[in-house]
């Protein structure tokens, strides 16, 4: 997987792993809107980020969302 980067350095692409079957899939990330909900390419489970995190990103994949790696608080509610 190729690194993607912002203008700004943050990492666009993550690794998402799917907490239902367990299979990764690389996906580019929204720099301007939380994705809570993500279907599974593998087996069509739509994933949900856990109580607490901002998107399926903080909660499942290798890299966080764009605003966690800035340290921001606008992406919902990063403390």
């Amino acid at each position: 997987m190729e690194t993607k980067l912002s203008d700004n350095g943050t990492i666009l692409n993550a690794l998402l792993t799917c907490p239902m079957c367990g299979k990764s899939q690389e996906v580019e990330m929204l720099q301007n809107a939380c994705v809570t909900f993500h279907t599974c390419e593998h087996c069509g489970e739509k994933i949900k980020a856990k109580d607490g995190e901002c998107c399926v990103f903080c909660s499942y994949a290798d890299v966080p969302c764009p605003d966690a790696q800035l340290g921001l608080k606008s992406c919902c509610y990063h403390e």
